[in-house]
Parts: structure tokens; C-alpha cells; sequence
């Protein structure tokens, strides 16, 4: 069985990995293109093409927020106060775990 951690940077490979295969798969038109390419490209076969990356990108995705989850974790384990691991979270996500003491 991995460890933690190891899990985690797994994790952090299949993000980075899974997101450049992802965008690879689909292959958007980027950068200064002209409106008809884009439209060329929206009525081509591309749909399976772009229906693939997109799961991949999902995939990748999991990755992302697995890793995030288990910084998070390493960060309300290392510090006594609960601001660390708020601002290295995000104001926008979900309220940090309550302590048992918090409640009395």
C-alpha cells in the first residue's frame, strides 16, 4: 500500500499530465485565430475529439482537487491555528472542519 503522500504527488503527475493530454486530444484553435477557424472547427468532426479531452481533463481535474485536499489536510495538521489552512484553501471553499472544543 502508498503512503499519503505518495498518493498525493501521484495525484499532482495525473493533473499536470492528464491536462496537457487532454488539451493535446482535442486540440482547440488558440491564440490570434480568425473567427472562420473557429467555426471551421466547431462544425468538423471534432466532437469525439473534444468529448475525449474533455473527460481526460476531468480526469485531471480529480487529480487537482485530491492534491488540494491533502495539502489542506497537512495544513490544519501543522498548525494550532486554522488561518493557515483558510488561506492557503481559499476564502470560497468549504468552511475548515470544527474542532470538538468549538462547539461548548
Amino acid at each position: 500500500m502508498r503512503s499519503r503522500p505518495a498518493l498525493a504527488g501521484l495525484a499532482a503527475l495525473a493533473f499536470s499530465v492528464l491536462t496537457f493530454a487532454g488539451l493535446l486530444v482535442s486540440s482547440p484553435p488558440g491564440g490570434t485565430y480568425p473567427a472562420h477557424d473557429a467555426a471551421k472547427y466547431v462544425s468538423s468532426g471534432h466532437h469525439g475529439a473534444v468529448l475525449v479531452g474533455a473527460y481526460v481533463l476531468l480526469l485531471g481535474t480529480f487529480g487537482l482537487i485530491w492534491l488540494l485536499a491533502y495539502l489542506r489536510e497537512i495544513g490544519f495538521a501543522a498548525s494550532t491555528d486554522t488561518m493557515v489552512a483558510r488561506l492557503f484553501w481559499g476564502p470560497a471553499s468549504a468552511p475548515p472542519p470544527r474542532s470538538p472544543s468549538a462547539g461548548r
